[in-house]
């Protein structure tokens, strides 16, 4: 049908022109029809937060896609032929990416454990350190080269009196958010491992929640 549609642009919205005549059928059941196909370059980016979850999540991002009229809604996903879920589009950013959900890729495993963890008393200084060591082990289980991002963060002090130190291996950190990065390229069934600690130094009598 949308080789016969038509685009019809006005002032402050946007019509379909059918050209050709069609016939619905009766009985109040709802009929979809495809009014536009549009093809947008996209670039699909795997994210991991192994803090919050054990799955990837597969984003979607487009480019050149200001000029296909998108409202914000609820879009349904396809692999092929085959439907594997919903997302959600909201054209309304000021980006030149529209970032788009695509849903969970099962095929990665993580495990992020904490190795060490404690508090020492500076007697000399009057004050406490906390530390704490982590370890982030990730598995492609697919035979395909992937890119991935994962992303943990460290405590961010609000209080002058309270110093925070880190070291990561190979990790980007945005000091002002506490979070740390790591962009990385992982042959099929590679495993690699990431290392990260932080310290904590505050005055013995303030409390504080990690």
């Amino acid at each position: 049908l949308y080789n016969y549609t038509n685009k019809v642009q006005n002032f402050s919205s946007v019509e379909f022109d059918i050209a050709v005549p069609m016939s619905v059928a009766a009985g109040g059941k709802m009929h979809y029809m495809d009014l536009k196909v549009e093809k947008v370059a996209t670039q699909f980016q795997l994210y991991l937060v192994p803090k919050l979850e054990k799955d990837a999540f597969v984003v979607a991002r487009l480019t050149g896609w200001e000029s296909l009229d998108l409202l914000t809604g609820q879009a349904n996903i396809y692999y092929g032929n085959t439907f594997v879920g919903k997302t959600v589009v909201d054209p309304s950013v000021l980006d030149d990416t529209l970032e788009v959900s695509m849903g969970r890729d099962r095929s990665i495993y993580v495990e992020r454990t904490k190795t060490n963890s404690g508090t020492k008393k500076k007697l000399i200084e009057n004050s406490k350190v906390y530390s704490a060591d982590y370890k982030i082990t990730v598995k492609n289980k697919n035979r395909g080269k992937i890119n991935l991002i994962i992303e943990d963060h460290i405590p961010v002090s609000q209080n002058d009196k309270i110093e925070v130190a880190s070291t990561n291996s190979g990790g980007k950190l945005d000091e002002s958010r506490g979070l740390i990065s790591w962009d990385i390229n992982l042959k099929g069934l590679e495993t690699k491992t990431f290392k990260y600690s932080f310290s904590v130094k505050y005055p013995k009598d303030e409390l504080i929640r990690l």
